[in-house]
């Protein structure tokens, strides 16, 4: 009885405190949605995002490239639920887009009057300034800009008017055509950026660290209490239209279990990065509906491939072999996930069939290629994962048992987010669950971002020089289909290759009051509140 009454007291004090720190009844949200996420973004500035909740920022306040909505259709929730396809429209705010004859010079026009939300009109300077920011910041958004085959600034950006400008390539390179769509150098408002720069500070990196907008896009950031909620306004200017809700907030809410009663008491509208468990015990909740949508998102067993034993070819293959994807897929995420059977996420048009892929589940196999590479008697290896996301626990658990099997022991190591990043960054790990996708479906972006030699998520340290050179060959094949075969034929020596474990392909979870439409979700992982509205508004 007593533990009933603490627990009756504990949730009711934390639902108070939320709807006291918002100011705002459930009744009384008609004109705001509100988000429960579980953690605060260690910046809003969307040319060094490199944390999840960074990368939603981004996602809400950039003008992004949308084509004419579909119906997704077939998922469970996702009945009324539309996706636009970014990264292959012209981006709202230009007005004509191409390329040269010899594939080497893209002309680009601005359409004119295209306000920020700060009244100021989107121009070449606009451009120009956000790609001197990137230059001068030595940001990881750069590496955009070598994927599209671009070099230096001067060389390759020139503005010819006030609406017109040109990127020159010194070989043709389909890349940066996709690049330069989903918007990735975020065209900042350099007018009001500029007033917030300092002599010690002249990219204005503290403003934008805390607003971090465009000014373009549908959303900017109002207000930046660290630890607690972001709160974004909708732009009347968006060259999109304005958003039909006025305000969004993103409230921190740590605990899952938190979002999740939050979120069923309408506390919040909704609900971010709930479990499989929690997302299936809200069927029949009243008030609520659940998504199960499909992710390009993927688990990676990632494999040191500078570290014995993961240097041999023979043992990262057998531990493709040994790895349980689908009782794993069943057991830890519940039937939200399903195996990863290609080097690209399976729904890309470039990703090589499952009829390709040459790993089944089969221990036999792996104990003959441990035998063959002089691990008859197996090997240690310490595991790592990332202790926030829980259904690794469980997947590194069913890894454990599954490889003693065949000879191997797995030590696991639960490590918080912030020291497991950093030891997969910098390549101090035997063995991690890990994942990331590619935000562009072009192959070679994929390709080049994972497999090629020093790459940015090449967490595994592959390097393959023959690979290396198809991949430069394939940035300037500009025929659609014979891109997309040799990029079949690169994704085939990687799988052979073996440097990651390719191991499952997670769904889409999240949870949203049910008097809400105008769901928009984009493959990757987003949903773009900028079309939604409450049911009688």
């Amino acid at each position: 009885m007593k533990k009933k009454f603490w627990f009756a007291l504990t949730r009711f004090l934390i639902v108070g405190a939320l709807l006291s720190a918002w100011s705002v009844a459930p009744a009384a949200q008609r004109d705001r949605l509100i988000i429960g996420i579980p953690a605060f973004p260690p910046s809003a500035d969307q040319d060094m995002a490199s944390h999840p909740m960074q990368w939603l920022l981004t996602f809400y306040t950039a003008s992004w490239a949308f084509e004419a909505p579909r119906a997704l259709g077939g998922f469970p929730g996702a009945e009324d639920v539309s996706v636009p396809i970014y990264g292959w429209s012209q981006p709202r705010n230009f007005e004509s887009w191409g390329v040269s004859e010899d594939g080497l010079t893209w002309t680009f026009r601005i359409r004119p009057g295209n306000m920020s939300y700060y009244g100021n009109e989107f121009t070449t300077e606009d451009i120009k300034w956000s790609h001197e920011r990137i230059f001068g910041n030595n940001f990881i958004m750069m590496f955009f800009w070598g994927v599209g085959g671009l070099g230096d600034l001067e060389s390759s950006f020139k503005i010819i008017d006030k609406y017109t400008y040109t990127l020159t390539t010194e070989k043709p390179n389909p890349v940066l055509n996709a690049i330069m769509r989903i918007d990735p150098y975020m065209r900042f408002d350099a007018t009001e950026a500029k007033k917030h720069a300092t002599a010690d500070d002249p990219w204005a990196n503290e403003w934008i660290r805390t607003h971090g907008t465009s000014g373009f896009g549908p959303w900017v950031i109002d207000e930046w209490v660290p630890g607690d909620r972001v709160t974004l306004l909708a732009n009347p200017n968006y060259a999109g239209g304005k958003p039909k809700i006025d305000k969004l907030i993103l409230v921190v809410i740590p605990e899952s279990a938190n979002r999740l009663a939050a979120i069923k008491d309408g506390t919040i509208d909704l609900a971010i990065d709930l479990s499989p468990e929690q997302i299936l015990s809200l069927e029949g909740a009243e008030g609520v509906r659940t998504l199960a949508l499909p992710l390009t998102m993927h688990t990676w067993g990632v494999m040191n491939n500078s570290r014995a034993p993961f240097d041999n070819k023979l043992v990262r293959q057998a531990m493709n072999f040994a790895m349980p994807k689908e009782a794993i897929c069943d057991t830890a995420y519940l039937g939200f996930a399903k195996p990863w059977r290609a080097a690209l996420p399976e729904v890309f048009p470039a990703a090589t069939g499952p009829e390709e892929f040459p790993y089944s589940f089969d221990l036999d196999k792996a104990k003959a290629l441990l035998d063959e590479a002089g691990y008859s008697d197996g090997f240690e290896m310490e595991l790592i994962y990332d202790s926030s996301f829980q259904p690794w626990e469980t997947a590194a658990t069913m890894i454990r048992t599954t490889l003693a099997k065949i000879g191997v022991t797995v030590n696991i190591r639960s490590m918080p987010a912030g020291p497991f990043t950093s030891a997969v960054n910098g390549k101090e790990f035997h063995f991690a669950l890990w994942h990331d996708m590619p935000i562009l479906s072009d192959p070679n972006y994929g390709m080049n971002l994972s497999y090629k030699t020093g790459a940015f998520v090449n967490y595994a340290g592959y390097s393959n020089p023959e690979v290396d050179s198809m991949l430069e060959e394939g940035m300037s094949i500009l025929d659609t289909t014979e891109r997309l075969a040799h990029h079949r034929d690169i994704q085939r020596i990687v799988l052979d290759d073996a440097p990651i474990v390719f191991a499952w392909n997670e769904s889409f979870l999240r949870a949203i009051r049910s008097d809400i439409r105008g769901l928009e979700w984009v493959d990757g992982g987003k949903l773009q509140p900028s079309k939604m509205y409450f049911i009688g508004d």
